[in-house]
């Protein structure tokens, strides 16, 4: 299994994490206390900054209203909500997707 790297400075600490997946964007939530991860096959990871796994889901293929979905989408762009809530994950083929950050699940795509 091929593990990418990821060196951060989480919390004013250096520390360095492995990934199952080579991360194409990253972003904290407000709160600091969690760390959205998207990868080039289209994987959207959930970790709290202990590096615990919250949750992981794939919108590679997930298409917007109206459109169809035949080929992986990276993630290549990501942003937490300012509350917290949800995380807009952006796709390489224009789609957006707007995934719940208790569950995974996504709420919304349009492209």
């Amino acid at each position: 299994m091929d593990f990418s790297i990821i060196k951060t400075q989480i919390l004013n600490n250096r520390r360095t994490f492995r990934t199952p997946f080579k991360v194409t964007s990253m972003c904290f939530s407000p709160q600091k206390d969690l760390i959205a991860l998207g990868s080039k096959t289209g994987d959207v990871m959930v970790k709290r900054t202990s590096w615990k796994m919250i949750w992981k889901t794939n919108v590679s293929m997930v298409p917007a209203v109206g459109t169809e979905c035949k080929t992986d989408s990276p993630v290549t762009a990501m942003h937490f909500s300012p509350d917290g809530r949800f995380i807009a994950a952006a796709t390489n083929k224009g789609i957006l997707h707007l995934l719940d950050v208790e569950t995974g699940k996504i709420r919304y795509s349009v492209k």
